[in-house]
C-alpha cells in the first residue's frame, strides 16, 4: 500500500515537473492573428483546487477520497510573471486511485502564447488522440495516461485512475475536465 502511494506521488511530481519545464521556457513565436484577443478579465490565475474541489473528487472517485499532503499549498513559484501554475491531487484510500490536475494559467498574452505553443508541442510529441468534448482543443495520451486541454488562457493536464498510465482512465479524466470547465 505504501509503495502504491509513493508511486502515485512520484507520478504527480512528474506532471508538476513537466508543467514547470514549460513555465520556464518562454516562446518567442507570435500569437495566431485569427485568435480572438483575450480580455483582462480572462487573464486571471485559476487555482487547480478551486476548479476541482474535494467534493468534486469524492463525486467521481468515491467517499474515501482525500486531498494528498501538500495539495492546499500547491501554487508553484515559477519565476515567470506570464504564467501561474497550480496542482491538486486526491487519493481514494479504499481503491488506491488518484486524480491530479495541473492548471497553467496565462497572466499575459505572452503567457497565453506560451501555453498554446507548449500544448501544441506536447500533442505533436505524444501523438495523443483528439477529444472533441473537452475545452477548445484537447487530446488524450495513452502512453502517459493523461488528458491535456486548452480553455481560454488555461492549459490543463488531468490524470486519473490506478497506478501507471495503463491503469489511468480517459473516461474519468474527461469527467474531471467537464467539472472544471463549468468553473472556467
Amino acid at each position: 500500500m505504501k509503495i502504491k502511494i509513493i508511486a502515485v506521488l512520484i507520478a504527480g511530481v512528474v506532471i508538476v515537473a513537466g508543467g514547470l519545464y514549460f513555465v520556464r521556457s518562454k516562446t518567442s513565436s507570435t500569437a495566431n492573428s485569427s485568435t480572438q484577443p483575450t480580455t483582462a478579465s480572462q487573464m486571471s490565475a485559476k487555482k487547480a483546487c478551486d476548479l476541482f474541489t474535494p467534493d468534486d473528487a469524492k463525486q467521481i472517485m468515491g467517499p474515501n477520497t482525500v486531498s494528498t499532503a501538500g495539495t492546499a499549498a500547491s501554487n508553484m513559484a515559477t519565476g515567470n510573471s506570464d504564467i501561474s501554475v497550480t496542482t491538486c491531487t486526491y487519493n481514494n484510500t479504499g481503491t488506491s486511485t488518484t486524480a491530479t490536475v495541473l492548471v497553467r494559467s496565462a497572466l499575459t498574452s505572452d503567457g497565453k502564447t506560451s501555453n498554446q505553443a507548449g500544448y501544441a508541442q506536447d500533442k505533436k510529441m505524444y501523438k495523443g488522440s483528439d477529444v472533441s468534448t473537452v475545452g477548445e482543443t484537447a487530446y488524450y495520451d495513452t502512453d502517459l495516461g493523461q488528458l491535456e486541454f486548452i480553455k481560454g488562457n488555461n492549459w490543463i493536464i488531468v490524470t486519473s485512475g490506478g497506478f501507471g498510465a495503463a491503469n489511468h482512465s480517459q473516461a474519468q479524466a474527461t469527467q474531471i475536465a467537464q467539472i472544471m470547465l463549468q468553473k472556467l
